[in-house]
Protein backbone atom coordinates (compact mmCIF):
# COMPACT_ATOMS: atom_id res chain seq x y z
CA UNK A 1 0.00 0.00 0.00
CA UNK A 2 1.32 3.45 -0.91
CA UNK A 3 2.49 5.55 2.04
CA UNK A 4 -0.08 8.34 1.43
CA UNK A 5 -2.94 5.83 1.19
CA UNK A 6 -1.73 4.08 4.35
CA UNK A 7 -1.68 7.37 6.27
CA UNK A 8 -5.21 8.21 5.04
CA UNK A 9 -6.40 4.72 6.02
CA UNK A 10 -4.96 5.09 9.53
CA UNK A 11 -6.53 8.56 9.96
CA UNK A 12 -9.95 7.33 8.83
CA UNK A 13 -9.68 4.25 11.06
CA UNK A 14 -8.87 6.44 14.06
CA UNK A 15 -11.80 8.76 13.27
CA UNK A 16 -14.19 5.84 12.89
CA UNK A 17 -13.18 4.56 16.33
CA UNK A 18 -13.98 7.98 17.81
CA UNK A 19 -17.25 8.35 15.88
CA UNK A 20 -18.32 4.85 16.97
CA UNK A 21 -18.57 6.24 20.51
CA UNK A 22 -20.91 9.05 19.42
CA UNK A 23 -24.54 8.59 20.46
CA UNK A 24 -25.93 11.79 18.99
CA UNK A 25 -24.76 14.92 17.20
CA UNK A 26 -26.03 18.44 16.64
CA UNK A 27 -24.98 20.20 13.46
CA UNK A 28 -25.79 23.84 12.71
CA UNK A 29 -26.04 25.34 9.24
CA UNK A 30 -26.09 28.87 7.89
CA UNK A 31 -27.60 30.00 4.59
CA UNK A 32 -26.53 32.28 1.76
CA UNK A 33 -27.87 33.32 -1.63
CA UNK A 34 -26.36 34.39 -4.93
CA UNK A 35 -28.66 36.76 -6.80
CA UNK A 36 -29.86 35.44 -10.12
CA UNK A 37 -28.92 37.43 -13.19
CA UNK A 38 -31.61 39.85 -14.29
CA UNK A 39 -32.38 39.70 -18.00
CA UNK A 40 -31.89 43.00 -19.78
CA UNK A 41 -35.12 42.32 -21.61
CA UNK A 42 -37.13 42.40 -18.39
CA UNK A 43 -39.13 45.53 -17.82
CA UNK A 44 -37.91 48.07 -15.28
CA UNK A 45 -40.61 47.29 -12.71
CA UNK A 46 -39.66 43.59 -12.71
CA UNK A 47 -35.96 44.41 -12.40
CA UNK A 48 -36.61 46.63 -9.41
CA UNK A 49 -38.84 44.01 -7.77
CA UNK A 50 -36.22 41.28 -8.22
CA UNK A 51 -33.42 43.51 -6.96
CA UNK A 52 -35.49 44.44 -3.89
CA UNK A 53 -36.32 40.79 -3.17
CA UNK A 54 -32.70 39.66 -3.38
CA UNK A 55 -31.54 42.58 -1.24
CA UNK A 56 -33.97 41.59 1.53
CA UNK A 57 -33.10 37.91 1.24
CA UNK A 58 -29.35 38.61 1.37
CA UNK A 59 -29.69 40.80 4.46
CA UNK A 60 -31.98 38.42 6.36
CA UNK A 61 -30.16 35.20 5.48
CA UNK A 62 -27.19 36.37 7.53
CA UNK A 63 -29.27 35.55 10.64
CA UNK A 64 -30.90 32.34 9.40
CA UNK A 65 -29.78 29.17 11.19
CA UNK A 66 -30.83 25.55 10.95
CA UNK A 67 -30.24 22.61 13.27
CA UNK A 68 -29.71 18.99 12.27
CA UNK A 69 -29.87 16.40 15.04
CA UNK A 70 -28.77 12.90 14.12
CA UNK A 71 -27.50 9.56 15.37
CA UNK A 72 -26.50 6.40 13.55
CA UNK A 73 -30.01 5.65 12.29
CA UNK A 74 -32.11 8.81 11.96
CA UNK A 75 -32.09 12.60 11.81
CA UNK A 76 -34.29 15.64 12.39
CA UNK A 77 -33.89 19.01 10.65
CA UNK A 78 -35.52 22.34 11.53
CA UNK A 79 -35.01 26.10 11.45
CA UNK A 80 -33.78 27.64 14.69
CA UNK A 81 -36.37 30.06 16.02
CA UNK A 82 -35.23 33.63 16.62
CA UNK A 83 -36.65 36.20 19.03
CA UNK A 84 -37.03 38.89 16.38
CA UNK A 85 -38.82 37.58 13.30
CA UNK A 86 -40.57 39.46 10.51
CA UNK A 87 -41.96 38.65 7.08
CA UNK A 88 -38.61 39.20 5.34
CA UNK A 89 -36.84 36.92 7.82
CA UNK A 90 -39.53 34.24 7.45
CA UNK A 91 -39.17 34.42 3.67
CA UNK A 92 -35.41 33.92 4.00
CA UNK A 93 -36.01 30.86 6.21
CA UNK A 94 -38.45 29.12 3.87
CA UNK A 95 -36.75 30.11 0.60
CA UNK A 96 -35.53 26.97 -1.19
CA UNK A 97 -35.86 23.93 1.07
CA UNK A 98 -35.98 25.64 4.44
CA UNK A 99 -39.64 25.77 5.40
CA UNK A 100 -40.27 22.24 6.62
CA UNK A 101 -39.57 20.02 9.57
CA UNK A 102 -37.75 17.01 8.16
CA UNK A 103 -37.32 13.54 9.62
CA UNK A 104 -35.14 10.96 7.89
CA UNK A 105 -33.90 7.46 8.51
CA UNK A 106 -31.99 5.06 6.29
CA UNK A 107 -34.98 4.43 4.02
CA UNK A 108 -37.45 7.32 4.04
CA UNK A 109 -37.72 11.09 4.19
CA UNK A 110 -40.73 12.74 5.84
CA UNK A 111 -41.32 16.49 5.52
CA UNK A 112 -44.01 18.25 7.53
CA UNK A 113 -45.43 21.35 5.83
CA UNK A 114 -48.48 23.53 6.28
CA UNK A 115 -50.68 24.53 3.34
CA UNK A 116 -53.88 26.54 3.78
CA UNK A 117 -53.95 25.83 7.53
CA UNK A 118 -53.59 22.07 7.01
CA UNK A 119 -50.59 19.95 7.96
CA UNK A 120 -49.16 17.46 5.48
CA UNK A 121 -46.60 14.69 5.84
CA UNK A 122 -44.75 14.46 2.53
CA UNK A 123 -43.10 11.08 1.99
CA UNK A 124 -40.22 10.19 -0.31
CA UNK A 125 -37.46 7.55 -0.43
CA UNK A 126 -33.74 7.99 0.19
CA UNK A 127 -33.07 6.09 -3.04
CA UNK A 128 -34.94 8.76 -5.05
CA UNK A 129 -31.93 11.11 -4.88
CA UNK A 130 -29.83 8.92 -7.18
CA UNK A 131 -26.56 10.61 -6.19
CA UNK A 132 -23.61 10.71 -8.56
CA UNK A 133 -20.33 10.54 -6.64
CA UNK A 134 -17.63 12.75 -8.14
CA UNK A 135 -13.82 12.62 -7.76
CA UNK A 136 -13.53 16.34 -6.99
CA UNK A 137 -12.54 17.24 -3.41
CA UNK A 138 -12.15 20.34 -1.27
CA UNK A 139 -11.31 21.16 2.31
CA UNK A 140 -14.13 22.44 4.52
CA UNK A 141 -12.73 23.34 7.92
CA UNK A 142 -10.64 20.37 9.02
CA UNK A 143 -12.53 17.87 6.89
CA UNK A 144 -11.67 16.63 3.42
CA UNK A 145 -14.94 16.62 1.50
CA UNK A 146 -16.03 14.92 -1.69
CA UNK A 147 -18.50 16.22 -4.23
CA UNK A 148 -21.78 14.52 -5.14
CA UNK A 149 -24.51 15.74 -7.48
CA UNK A 150 -28.11 14.93 -8.28
CA UNK A 151 -30.95 16.49 -10.22
CA UNK A 152 -34.09 17.75 -8.52
CA UNK A 153 -37.12 17.66 -10.81
CA UNK A 154 -40.02 20.02 -10.24
CA UNK A 155 -43.31 20.46 -12.08
CA UNK A 156 -45.67 23.39 -12.34
CA UNK A 157 -48.21 24.74 -14.81
CA UNK A 158 -45.41 25.68 -17.24
CA UNK A 159 -43.89 22.22 -17.37
CA UNK A 160 -41.02 20.31 -15.75
CA UNK A 161 -37.92 22.05 -14.42
CA UNK A 162 -34.61 20.61 -13.30
CA UNK A 163 -32.28 21.96 -10.62
CA UNK A 164 -28.73 20.83 -10.07
CA UNK A 165 -28.07 19.88 -6.44
CA UNK A 166 -24.43 19.87 -5.34
CA UNK A 167 -23.37 18.32 -2.04
CA UNK A 168 -20.00 18.16 -0.29
CA UNK A 169 -19.79 15.30 2.20
CA UNK A 170 -17.12 14.24 4.70
CA UNK A 171 -16.34 10.49 4.86
CA UNK A 172 -14.53 11.18 8.15
CA UNK A 173 -17.99 11.76 9.67
CA UNK A 174 -19.65 8.49 8.58
CA UNK A 175 -23.29 9.49 9.04
CA UNK A 176 -25.37 9.53 5.86
CA UNK A 177 -27.41 12.63 6.73
CA UNK A 178 -27.51 16.28 5.73
CA UNK A 179 -29.60 19.45 5.81
CA UNK A 180 -33.15 19.76 4.40
CA UNK A 181 -33.61 16.00 4.07
CA UNK A 182 -30.75 15.47 1.62
CA UNK A 183 -29.34 12.13 2.74
CA UNK A 184 -27.86 8.89 1.47
CA UNK A 185 -24.19 9.80 0.98
CA UNK A 186 -21.22 8.02 2.63
CA UNK A 187 -20.61 10.89 5.04
CA UNK A 188 -22.24 13.93 6.60
CA UNK A 189 -23.10 16.71 4.13
CA UNK A 190 -21.21 19.83 5.22
CA UNK A 191 -22.28 22.01 2.30
CA UNK A 192 -25.33 21.84 0.05
CA UNK A 193 -26.04 24.02 -2.96
CA UNK A 194 -29.47 24.10 -4.61
CA UNK A 195 -29.75 26.57 -7.48
CA UNK A 196 -28.76 29.94 -5.96
CA UNK A 197 -28.97 28.81 -2.31
CA UNK A 198 -26.14 27.33 -0.22
CA UNK A 199 -26.52 25.68 3.18
CA UNK A 200 -23.17 25.46 4.97
CA UNK A 201 -22.04 23.88 8.24
CA UNK A 202 -21.16 26.35 11.01
CA UNK A 203 -20.81 24.11 14.07
CA UNK A 204 -20.71 20.45 15.13
CA UNK A 205 -21.44 19.13 18.63
CA UNK A 206 -20.69 15.43 19.18
CA UNK A 207 -22.49 13.96 22.20
CA UNK A 208 -23.89 17.41 23.18
CA UNK A 209 -24.44 18.18 26.87
CA UNK A 210 -27.98 19.26 26.07
CA UNK A 211 -30.10 16.13 25.81
CA UNK A 212 -31.48 15.67 22.30
CA UNK A 213 -34.17 13.33 21.05
CA UNK A 214 -35.41 12.48 17.59
CA UNK A 215 -39.10 11.80 17.08
CA UNK A 216 -40.67 10.61 13.86
CA UNK A 217 -43.12 13.12 12.43
CA UNK A 218 -46.65 11.75 12.68
CA UNK A 219 -49.05 14.71 12.67
CA UNK A 220 -50.52 15.57 9.27
CA UNK A 221 -52.14 14.05 6.20
CA UNK A 222 -49.86 11.61 4.42
CA UNK A 223 -49.10 12.52 0.80
CA UNK A 224 -46.40 11.79 -1.78
CA UNK A 225 -44.02 14.54 -2.87
CA UNK A 226 -45.39 14.44 -6.41
CA UNK A 227 -49.00 14.79 -5.23
CA UNK A 228 -48.03 17.60 -2.85
CA UNK A 229 -46.36 19.59 -5.63
CA UNK A 230 -49.44 19.08 -7.83
CA UNK A 231 -51.67 20.35 -5.03
CA UNK A 232 -49.49 23.44 -4.53
CA UNK A 233 -49.57 24.20 -8.25
CA UNK A 234 -53.34 23.72 -8.42
CA UNK A 235 -53.83 26.03 -5.42
CA UNK A 236 -51.62 28.67 -7.02
CA UNK A 237 -53.54 28.49 -10.30
CA UNK A 238 -56.89 28.72 -8.48
CA UNK A 239 -55.66 31.74 -6.55
CA UNK A 240 -54.46 33.43 -9.75
CA UNK A 241 -57.72 32.93 -11.65
CA UNK A 242 -59.88 33.86 -8.66
CA UNK A 243 -57.92 37.09 -8.29
CA UNK A 244 -58.53 37.93 -11.93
Amino acid sequence: MEKSKLILFLILSFNYQIIAQVNSTRAFYGKSIIARAIDNNDDQALKEALAFTYKNLTENMKDVEYELIFNKNESFFKAVEKLEMNNNYNLAVIWEEGGALVYTNRKEIIKQKEEEDKLYLIYSCVEDYNWKLEKETKQIGKYLCYKATTIKKMKNSKGEFKKLVEAWYAPEIPFSFGPAGYVGLPGLILELKIADITLFLTKLEFNPKKKVSIKKLEKGKRISEEDYEKMINDNAMNFFFNEN
